[in-house]
């Protein structure tokens, strides 16, 4: 069962939703992303094997977007 890592963004727009998904799904051990726009959060779930939040925070960070990891 892969792990899932839940963050918080401030991603807004459909297609940097769209665009970062498909990035993070290109990185090894990733297997998959949802990003719900609608959600005051905007959350980021991020499900794969030996998934490391702080490599995700800086491949999203290297986008000029910011995630933090929720509890």
């Amino acid at each position: 069962m892969p792990d899932v890592l839940i963050f918080k963004s401030n991603i807004r727009l459909p297609h940097e939703a769209w665009a970062l998904c498909q990035a993070l799904e290109s990185v090894p051990g990733v297997e998959r992303c949802t990003l719900d726009l609608e959600d005051c959060d905007r959350v980021l779930r991020v499900a794969g094997d030996d998934l490391e939040s702080s490599t995700l925070v800086k491949i999203v960070g290297d986008w000029g977007l910011n995630i933090e990891e929720l509890d």
